[in-house]
């Protein structure tokens, strides 16, 4: 956790050691190699995060957000078709759904994308919060998602932990309700 706190808040040398270090001390856990993947995928190193997330899947071929891990690096390496073979195999509706919607966007299929927005939020409801805003951003709704986002806020919504170096809202970073959520956060 540690780790996973420094990679949040931009320090990822202490957080690739912590993980290199979790690593060689417990090789059987799966969730130390998907961890590292997280690190690596929030310092914007995408090919890096995949080794790890697929170690964690070899130890454990039913670990949950292990194959969405693998399929948002591809979807930011322009691996497209990697991306449609990984997201139907991700346990977690929440990630699936909403990487399948980003997905579909990027293959410029809307409507596809709004179907899977719609089974997250019928799936999720206000827990999807601030998936529902990466779907918004990734389709150009800027005010849309900054709102889901000043929403997730208020409700506390875990998925904030990810919003400082998330690649899905990169859309939102030069708005100022961006800033001020990030400054409220404590990111910035």
């Amino acid at each position: 956790r540690f780790a996973l706190f420094e990679a949040r808040c931009g320090r990822f040398e202490p957080a690739r050691t912590a993980m290199l270090r979790a690593t060689a001390l417990d090789p059987l856990n799966p969730r130390v190699f998907r961890q590292l993947g997280e690190v690596e995928y929030s310092a914007r190193q995408w090919a890096a995060s995949i080794p790890p997330a697929r170690q964690a899947l070899a130890i454990n071929p039913d670990m949950a957000v292990a194959h969405a891990a693998i399929a948002y690096a591809e979807i930011m390496l322009g691996n497209l078709a990697a991306a449609a073979r990984e997201l139907p195999l991700e346990k977690s509706g929440l990630f699936r759904e909403t990487g399948l919607a980003i997905l579909a966007l990027r293959q410029g299929q809307p409507d596809v994308a709004a179907g899977h927005l719609a089974a997250l939020v019928k799936e999720n409801g206000d827990n999807s919060l601030y998936q529902q805003a990466q779907i918004q951003a990734q389709a150009g709704r800027n005010d849309e998602a900054l709102d889901l986002l000043d929403a997730a806020r208020r409700e506390a919504d875990s998925g904030l932990i990810y919003l400082r170096n998330d690649p899905f809202v990169d859309p939102l970073r030069q708005e100022p309700r961006f800033k001020a959520i990030i400054e409220a956060l404590g990111f910035n």
